[in-house]
């Protein structure tokens, strides 16, 4: 639920927590009003900031500026990485650091379809591109130099939710995605759902082999855990706290193929994700991608744990 349709909602007996996932495209004065009807009707509020940056409220500091003003209204805090949680705490100049809570699987250790994607045996590799269009990822890009650089008997595979005009406006490669789709079908196979549900998006997966990444900026990678959980190969530039997300695993997944877009060698950055997609490909050939019996047994610890930290942010929250 959005701030704005929380705002106008009369009847709010039916939460005693608010956690907060995202303060992007909701305006200040509307989040601070949503926050003084919790503290006026003794509702616990907790924040989750899964985004140093911004995604979509690039100009300007009003992202920051939201950060600071829950900060100062002493909201509890999470966040999913160390890393992330200590760029927060300078960013803020809080004394209080976030509490650092893993993101946690996306598909359940005891789904049947948990380490299902793909498999060797298949003519030709199926690479994978998925998510709306957005300033922070490079769909176009990452569409033609899959579709001229991959070998012939590759296909890349691509699911976002139905396009709006504003994605066509606000600076995305929405459009040039679409037309490139459009002259490459049988090579490029563009899907559109009127907005993908967790399971659209399972089902979309477990079809592929290697799922591609191609962040301009970021924070944390939910896509990166759905691979981990999937057994798909994780193609990702190396943005934010991306590995500090793979690290936490404890060598219990295999290491993603990283390619690196933050140097400023922006004429470079078309090659190295070629290189890093002919890695994956070859990587995709092997079982050795898909998750273990003991990265299962993983998955069952970190969630325990997660279901505890947010018990504990939840009475912290109330009691405040």
């Amino acid at each position: 639920m959005s701030f704005g349709l929380l705002h106008g909602e009369q009847y709010w007996g039916f939460f005693d927590v608010l956690h907060v996932h995202s303060l992007e495209l909701a305006s200040w004065d509307t989040i601070q009003a949503v926050l003084d009807r919790c503290e006026s009707e003794h509702k616990g509020v907790v924040v989750t900031v899964h985004d140093v940056a911004p995604m979509f409220e690039t100009k300007g500091d009003g992202y920051q500026r939201k950060l600071a003003g829950i900060c100062e209204r002493g909201t509890p805090m999470a966040t999913l990485t160390q890393g992330a949680a200590d760029r927060l705490s300078s960013l803020l100049d809080s004394g209080a650091s976030p509490v650092v809570t893993p993101h946690g699987y996306v598909v359940a250790p005891n789904d049947e379809r948990f380490g299902s994607a793909g498999g060797p045996g298949r003519a030709g590799v199926t690479f994978l591109l998925y998510g709306g269009f957005r300033p922070n990822r490079a769909m176009y890009p990452a569409c033609v130099n899959a579709g001229f650089g991959l070998p012939d008997e590759d296909t890349l595979r691509v699911l976002t939710r139905g396009i709006s005009p504003i994605e066509l406006l606000d600076g995305t490669d929405a459009k040039e995605t679409v037309d490139f789709a459009a002259r490459m079908r049988g090579r490029v196979d563009l899907r559109v759902c009127p907005f993908p549900s967790d399971d659209d998006v399972v089902r979309f997966l477990v079809t592929g082999d290697v799922l591609v990444m191609p962040y301009m900026w970021g924070t944390h990678s939910g896509q990166l855990e759905t691979a981990f959980d999937l057994g798909l190969v994780p193609v990702i530039s190396d943005v934010g706290f991306a590995r500090e997300q793979s690290d936490h695993h404890c060598g219990l997944v295999h290491e993603p193929v990283w390619f690196d877009w933050s140097d400023g060698a922006e004429y470079a950055y078309g090659s190295r994700l070629i290189e890093a997609l002919l890695q994956g490909r070859e990587r995709a050939s092997t079982a050795e991608r898909l998750p273990t019996e003991d990265f299962r047994e993983h998955r069952h610890v970190e969630h325990r744990l997660i279901l505890k930290q947010h018990s504990t942010l939840y009475e912290a929250a109330m009691s405040s």
